[in-house]
């Protein structure tokens, strides 16, 4: 038997169309799909980057800052030559949402000598339109609380001036609180805890 080599020929060259029109179909469609996923891709990241800038901008611009108050300032038994201090901050949320605070960082003035400064991570959430009672053992800067001894011993007074600073920070997304409070204390309310 014998075959037509013009017809196999032709037969062959079909096959081969064939084979390669579907192999261009399928690469077609496989980057149609890639297309598609590039452009979704982009589409979810320019929405997300939308969604984190306005939340952060939101965020800084509807929360009111909280109020800090110094609450009560104990004198605690020194350590060594150092003396120590028991600390209360009073910090209250004047906002309906709560405060996650993640860390302070704080600094004490005493008759504008850097006495106290600090910093803590264990901090409450605050709730919304409430208020957290923070405290803190620091060491005074021994240099500042001899200035400041002196002066008082040359100059008696039965107040003390303070500024307390603190930073408050919520977390990467929030801004950092920066607060400031000026005030007077009298010297009786310095009572000492080793009695």
């Amino acid at each position: 038997m014998l075959m037509d080599r013009s017809n196999v020929g032709a037969a062959t060259l079909q096959k081969v169309s064939v084979a390669q029109v579907g192999v261009e179909t399928v690469s077609e469609d496989v980057w149609g799909e890639l297309m598609l996923r590039g452009s979704t891709l982009r589409l979810i990241v320019g929405l997300l980057l939308a969604f984190v800038l306005t939340s952060c901008q939101t965020w800084s611009h509807q929360l009111e800052s909280p109020d800090i108050r110094l609450e009560s300032m104990q004198v605690l038994p020194a350590r060594g030559l150092t003396p120590r201090f028991s600390i209360a901050l009073r910090v209250k949320n004047p906002n309906g949402v709560m405060l996650p605070l993640q860390g302070l960082s704080y600094r004490v003035d005493v008759e504008g000598e850097a006495l106290l400064s600090g910093v803590k991570n264990d901090l409450p959430t605050i709730p919304g339109y409430g208020e957290a009672l923070i405290s803190l053992e620091v060491d005074a800067d021994l240099v500042s609380g001899l200035r400041l001894v002196t002066r008082m011993l040359s100059q008696p007074s039965r107040h003390i001036e303070y500024l307390l600073s603190a930073t408050l920070n919520m977390g990467a997304f929030a801004p950092e609180i920066r607060l400031h409070e000026k005030g007077r204390l009298p010297l009786f309310g310095l009572e000492s805890s080793a009695q």
